[in-house]
């Protein structure tokens, strides 16, 4: 491109100066040749009329020698440059200087004759077939008095003219080809100039265009491609400045997209995906990187989603819809799909919320108020009952009120069990509750818990065991907490574990690590393997009829499993069905 320009620079300067050599050629030639042509004719005129002088006694008296006329003619002729002929009245060639007058024909029509009978002289161009060539003819009138009696005709052949136009034509040529030669130089310079900061610009502007707004053009002077340049670094500059501040936006959305705990799910208005989030990926099992430009059909495995955003996109009316998941995990997400429309065309987005948890935890409220009712329900109503029987008359028979009270202070201590343990269950759970983990003696809270279930254990033959060893290291822990912990453990090891078993307890510091690990097992009855997921869970008893005649609550297991979690670990339970049961947790080290 720019060498476009500086070849159409430097021919146009070329092409001027050759338009105004030529002008000025052709406009010197014309005034050169019309300038001879005056020159010749005022030289031929004073000739013609000083020739007539000479030769006006010949032309009155008559030619006495025409030899010697002839001669004299001659001498005149090349004295004068030009060709001289004598002319009688009657248009006869009396003599001439080139040709012998007897071999002329007769001169009365030419031209120039014609004029000067007319006008005393006349002046004419024409070719000479005589002499081959064209001839400047100025013919003069002789008289004698008023009496015509003859003429005097003088001829000069242009060839000299031509020469000169000639030469002055060269002249010109060469003179046209030292400017040409010279505007080429400065024309080519003249260009470079021009050029130069042109391809400057050109450069910076596909720069620019690539994305390199740092680019700059280096301005000098004050012209117009100054001023070009000028407007293209500013245009520069703004358009930097916009791009960043996009390019800001744009890092601060898909930041924000990006680290939503919602998935963002974005279609245009064919249903191709163009934009999918990290928690829209961790929904489905996806890559984003896959994902985007396919289909949303290709895409998401969910018929109840594609089809929220198919409709959305025909109807442009947003939807709420519930949805779930099957893979990577089971999951239920709510989604809230609307229609978008922008410069590039309409779309839908469908932004997930993962509630999955909400609906386990509304389950669990649930099941929880149920289980509630149904355990509060059954000591009160065993209570509310005796009460009944004995104020109607029950009473009056000693051994029968002695034994429903005994009923009613076993009911009325099984819902005093309940309602403390669902009081310490909902402390635990509770932000609020503070847990101070401080150094504490595991085998001190050992201890303590044994002491409280030694009774029932030796009441029921079942034997305690403990195996720490004698320099095990203080833990971090909430010594009221972490108490209740190995009673509850403990205590529901002697409940389920026959005669004559064992309930053991273990501690010690797992190899090259900072915890302790704890293992509370017995050899009981053991726990199905379709039980073990659910144990932890509030109120949920393997057998109930016998955990209620045991005493059992069914939220022992919950309470433990939630102050190992505030201690920031997890308890895991392995068991096998008339073996025994293993709970095991880790503490960590002082």
């Amino acid at each position: 491109m720019s060498r476009s320009i500086r070849r159409k620079l430097i021919l146009t300067y070329i092409s001027l100066t050759a338009i105004m050599i030529l002008f000025i050629g052709v406009y010197l030639s014309i005034i050169i040749y019309h300038d001879y042509l005056e020159n010749i004719e005022e030289g031929l005129k004073a000739n013609a009329i000083l020739t007539r002088e000479i030769f006006q006694k010949e032309f009155i008296d008559g030619p006495v020698d025409l030899e010697g006329l002839r001669v004299k003619i001659q001498n005149l002729s090349s004295e004068l440059g030009a060709r001289l002929t004598l002319i009688d009245a009657s248009g006869k060639v009396i003599a001439d200087s080139k040709e012998d007058a007897k071999n002329m024909n007769n001169h009365l029509m030419r031209p120039e004759i014609q004029d000067a009978i007319i006008e005393d002289y006349g002046m004419m161009t024409r070719y000479s077939a005589t002499l081959n060539q064209d001839m400047k003819y100025i013919a003069i009138a002789v008289r004698d008095k008023e009496e015509l009696i003859g003429f005097i005709r003088l001829a000069l052949p242009l060839s000299q003219v031509k020469e000169a136009l000639i030469k002055t034509r060269w002249a010109i040529i060469r003179s046209g080809l030292i400017c040409v030669f010279f505007t080429l130089i400065f024309g080519s310079l003249m260009a470079r100039t021009i050029s130069k900061p042109l391809i400057e610009i050109s450069k910076v502007a596909n720069a620019i265009g690539q994305g390199d707004l740092t680019r700059k053009i280096r301005v000098r002077g004050d012209d117009e491609i100054s001023h070009l340049g000028h407007s293209i670094n500013q245009m520069a500059t703004d358009l930097k400045n916009m791009v960043d501040e996009i390019s800001h936006e744009k890092s601060k959305i898909e930041a924000i997209v990006g680290n939503m705990a919602d998935g963002v799910i974005a279609v245009d208005d064919n249903g191709i995906v163009i934009l999918l989030n990290a928690a829209t990926e961790t929904f489905f099992g996806i890559s984003s990187k896959w994902a985007m430009g396919k289909h949303i059909l290709e895409v998401i495995r969910n018929h109840d989603l594609t089809k929220a955003l198919i409709d959305v996109l025909g109807r442009e009316e947003e939807t709420i819809v519930e949805v779930r998941s099957f893979t990577p995990v089971q999951r239920t997400l709510l989604c809230h799909v609307t229609a978008i429309a922008g410069s590039t065309g309409r779309g839908a987005v469908a932004v997930l919320q993962d509630i999955t948890e909400i609906r386990r935890l509304e389950r669990m409220r649930s099941e929880f108020v149920s289980n509630v009712s149904h355990e509060l329900r059954t000591p009160v109503t065993s209570i509310k009952g005796f009460v009944e029987t004995l104020l109607d008359g029950a009473m009056s028979d000693p051994q029968t009120l002695e034994h429903f009270l005994r009923i009613i202070q076993r009911e009325s201590d099984r819902l005093v069990r309940l309602l403390t343990d669902l009081l310490h269950l909902s402390q635990i759970e509770s932000k609020d509750t503070q847990v101070i983990l401080i150094p504490t003696d595991l085998a001190e809270v050992i201890e303590d818990s044994i002491a409280v279930i030694n009774g029932r254990a030796k009441e029921k033959g079942v034997r305690v065991e403990v195996d720490i060893p004698e320099e095990l290291p203080l833990v971090m822990a909430d010594s009221d907490m972490l108490r209740q912990v190995f009673i509850n453990l403990m205590d529901n090891g002697v409940k389920y574990t026959p005669a004559g078993g064992i309930v053991r307890v273990y501690a010690g510091v797992i190899d090259n690590s900072t915890r302790v690990e704890v293992r509370v097992s017995d050899n009981g009855m053991g726990i199905p393997q379709e039980h073990l997921s659910r144990i932890f869970e509030r109120f949920y008893r393997v057998d109930k009829a016998r955990s209620r005649q045991m005493g059992g609550t069914g939220l022992g297991l919950a309470i433990v499993k939630h102050i190992i979690e505030r201690h920031g670990d997890k308890i895991i339970v392995k068991s096998c069905e008339g073996e025994g049961t293993e709970f095991i947790f880790t503490l960590l080290i002082q």
